[in-house]
């Protein structure tokens, strides 16, 4: 009994205060005897049973429950008093938060939140709200931060609350919402061209927020959030003023935020391309040349080369620089390249252009003697002129090349042998100089009598029917003063110019009708004869037509477009002229139509309706060349204006009319069409019911046909 009372002894005390509560207050205290049992028969609570969820007993009248939170049957007995009803729990305390801080737009994080005198039924509450709440110990909460509570930067307000009995809410600890520190990992683009107008970059990274700004070389740029991996900025003109290596950053503000580190943006000199040099030669001993360089990517600083020598440049545009080639520099006839550099960044040389310091190009200002009768023995031939270049520059008679004596740049001299001379005619002489430049010279004359007249062009090849007198030009060889030229046999007055040019006049009654004027010369003997024939065209003015009837029995076909600038007053069906037009406007389109035939015809103009659908069209015609402008010329047409099977003129149909009750036609065959003459111009005009209208949509074709 001794060694139970000295093993048991304080809880036997234990158990004698708690019989007393029983008898006091009955069942109600019964499982804290049970516990004490417990503890005196095995030890601890957690000794005795494994993973028992026992709470000790507290000795000062109440009983802490399991849950920690003292149970609702736990008292106080105040001395001499009766059942003073539950103990009071204690308000809690806070003393810190880990983490203390989230990210704006992150995954709310778990929190431990630390303190005393927390319970298992005491729950973590973020700015006044209950949030999830796990019990750790007396000292210790865990809570979650939800995500919605990291939409915006600033200061949560974290309290421990523990509910009554007793009980209260903490005093707050601050749980701050930063903005997270941003990366940038790339820049899209990476460069630019100086003087530019401007360019917009996408930078790409991380943790990037509404509030981030673009930084360019310390200044800020108008900045677009896109999300939390992109922004989008406006580097302006004037930061792209020089060119060089600028940092872009990426800055987001406080709470939190930071800066990037940077990734460089390079303002470079465009590429320069040429697209050509102006002039593109010069010839051996000009003067200094000026020489304009166009092209694409010049700039201040670009330099023009010339055969690899930098020339004195002048800046005039992005597409134009000048320069001067120097006299010293085309004292040799030769190809150079010329190219255009600019200076890094960017920048380069262009590819060359070739400019030609060429041979000067040989003129002939006359022959002596500049001819000779048929049959002489060989002439001796001076060539007068310029650009005339020793060793390079020969003669040629007739396209053959002579032996030529060089006498100075204005003076050559040939020999023409007999053979040239054995008939009546004209020699072609000319002066080739050779490559590079040169070329062969104009070409004078030298004859030997009678020449034959050789035609190689005529000039005009048309002429308008019904035009007064024209003088016509005539181009060839072995012309003299005596030439005549012939219209179809018929002699004209004719004008000698030179032994390679005529004029002549064609009188109004050769252009009466329309056809072909065969064009020849004559010469009379000796020599001489009939030239070939050159031809010239007598027919229509056809300037500004729209249709032209060219021949008999052919059909022509149209198709309109209905523009919204010509729509006018609707017509009337019925005889023409109109007395009046309809108030009411439709879409219209006005052909001229030219009879370009040999004769005098019918035309026949209908609209072309198919199938079952209700075209619908007004169609007229005018006896005048130019479109009616006013009410007062559409009411003057000549006819009828017809409206198909329903019009006011039930006769005047398409003879292609379909299913439709409106299709119009104004033809021969129903006695609607109009005669008109040779080179005569009417005006053809359709009117719709309407474009959009698919009851009474648009003929899809106009047909016209000279009968």
């Amino acid at each position: 009994m001794i060694g139970f009372e000295q093993k048991f002894g304080a809880s036997l005390d234990a158990i004698w205060g708690l019989m007393v509560d029983f008898r006091r207050y009955g069942l109600r205290n019964l499982a804290s005897i049970l516990t004490v049992l417990l503890v005196v028969t095995f030890g601890t609570a957690g000794t005795g049973c494994a993973n028992a969820d026992v709470a000790e007993p507290r000795f000062d009248g109440s009983n802490v429950g399991a849950d920690g939170g003292g149970g609702g049957d736990a008292h106080t007995d105040a001395p001499g008093s009766e059942d003073t009803g539950p103990a009071q729990r204690a308000i809690p305390t806070l003393t810190s938060l880990t983490p203390a801080e989230g990210e704006l737009g992150g995954t709310g994080p778990s929190i431990a939140v630390k303190g005393t005198d927390f319970i298992q039924s005491t729950v973590v509450r973020v700015n006044g709200t209950d949030v999830v709440t796990t019990y750790v110990s007396d000292k210790e909460l865990s809570a979650k931060i939800a995500d919605t509570l990291l939409t915006a930067t600033g200061v949560l307000k974290v309290t421990a609350f523990t509910p009554a009995p007793g009980g209260g809410e903490s005093a707050p600890l601050d749980f701050t919402v930063v903005n997270p520190a941003p990366t940038l990992t790339s820049l899209a683009p990476t460069n630019a061209l100086v003087g530019s107008s401007g360019t917009t970059v996408t930078l790409t990274g991380t943790k990037f927020v509404s509030g981030s700004i673009v930084v360019f070389d310390g200044i800020d740029l108008s900045t677009s959030f896109v999300n939390s991996t992109t922004l989008m900025a406006s580097v302006p003109a004037s930061s792209l003023l020089a060119t060089g290596s600028f940092q872009m950053t990426v800055r987001t503000p406080t709470p939190g935020g930071g800066t990037t580190q940077g990734i460089a943006f390079t303002v470079t000199n465009p590429t320069v391309t040429m697209a050509g040099i102006s002039p593109g030669y010069a010839t051996v001993g000009d003067p200094n040349t000026s020489l304009i360089v166009s092209g694409s990517g010049f700039i201040p600083t670009s330099v023009v080369n010339f055969n690899g020598k930098a020339l004195p440049t002048v800046y005039v545009s992005t597409n134009r620089v000048d320069t001067v080639v120097q006299a010293t520099d085309m004292t040799t006839a030769g190809s150079y390249p010329v190219t255009v550099t600019n200076p890094s960044p960017g920048g380069g040389t262009s590819a060359p252009a070739s400019f030609q310091v060429r041979f000067p190009a040989p003129k002939i200002t006359s022959l002596s003697p500049s001819s000779a009768l048929t049959g002489a023995s060989t002439v001796t031939l001076t060539v007068t002129g310029s650009g005339f270049v020793s060793s390079q520059s020969q003669i040629y008679i007739a396209d053959v090349a002579m032996t030529t004596t060089f006498i100075s740049a204005t003076s050559l001299r040939a020999t023409i042998p007999g053979s040239s001379l054995a008939t009546a005619g004209t020699l072609n002489v000319k002066v080739v100089t050779a490559d590079p430049g040169g070329g062969t010279s104009n070409v004078l004359t030298f004859s030997v009598t009678n020449p034959t007249p050789v035609i190689t062009t005529v000039s005009p090849t048309a002429i308008i029917l019904g035009s007064a007198q024209t003088t016509i030009t005539v181009n060839g060889s072995g012309f003299y003063s005596g030439s005549k030229v012939r219209a179809n046999s018929t002699t004209l007055t004719t004008t000698y110019v030179s032994s390679i040019k005529l004029t002549a006049t064609v009188p109004t009654t050769m252009i009466t009708a329309a056809g072909a004027l065969s064009i020849t010369v004559l010469n009379a003997a000796p020599g001489g004869g009939t030239s070939n024939a050159g031809q010239i065209l007598v027919g229509c003015d056809t300037i500004g037509v729209d249709v032209e009837l060219n021949g008999l029995g052919y059909t022509q076909e149209v198709f309109p477009t209905y523009d919204a600038a010509y729509t006018y007053p609707k017509l009337v069906s019925g005889s023409c002229p109109m007395t009046s037009l309809s108030t009411t406007s439709q879409p219209s389109r006005m052909l001229i139509v030219q009879n370009t035939s040999n004769a005098p015809a019918t035309l026949s103009t209908w609209a072309y309706c198919t199938g079952t659908v209700q075209y619908d069209a007004l169609l007229t015609v005018y006896r005048r060349s130019t479109r009616p402008s006013t009410d007062t010329d559409r009411k003057a047409c000549t006819g009828s204006v017809s409206e198909g099977k329903n019009g006011s003129v039930t006769a005047a149909i398409s003879p292609e009319t379909g299913a439709s009750n409106w299709c119009p036609g104004l033809t021969k065959s129903n006695g609607y069409g109009v005669t008109i003459g040779v080179c005569e111009r009417v005006i053809v005009h359709i009117q719709p019911y309407s474009t959009t209208s698919t009851t009474y949509p648009p003929p899809s074709s106009i047909k016209m046909k000279l009968e």
